[in-house]
């Protein structure tokens, strides 16, 4: 990842939006009983989560798939503020740290998701 840090002027929003584009693989199965079987990403901003996308998808023939990544509903707040993909204005400036965690809950260690890129824009809104 690159440019995941910037600076939130005093009395601007941001606004996130973002795609993932991933190849499962061609069967995943867990029993681990926490997880379901696929891929789990989350979307950090100074250790908050502000979004997630989760695939149950497999394939036979496993092809890249394109998919967004939700950056609204509960229970993700950004310091007390429930985000709709906005984050609020920090009232000074703040420098923002974007953080990604991906991870499948796929058994065999031969059955495991691609993930081939993850794109996240950031707008400055004020």
């Amino acid at each position: 990842m690159t440019g995941r840090t910037w600076v939130a002027g005093a009395q601007e929003d941001d606004h996130l939006s973002g795609s993932i584009t991933f190849t499962p693989p061609s069967s995943c199965s867990s029993s681990n009983g926490f997880f379901p079987p696929g891929l789990q990403v989350a979307v950090y901003v100074n250790g908050n989560q502000v979004g997630f996308f989760n695939s149950a998808a497999t394939s036979s023939t496993p092809t890249p798939q394109t998919k967004n990544i939700v950056f609204q509903g509960a229970p993700f707040n950004f310091n007390g503020y429930a985000n709709n993909g906005d984050l609020p204005p920090p009232g000074s400036p703040e420098n923002r740290t974007l953080t990604v965690d991906i991870g499948d809950a796929c058994d065999s260690s031969a059955t495991h998701y691609t993930v081939n890129s993850i794109a996240i824009d950031v707008g400055a809104v004020s």
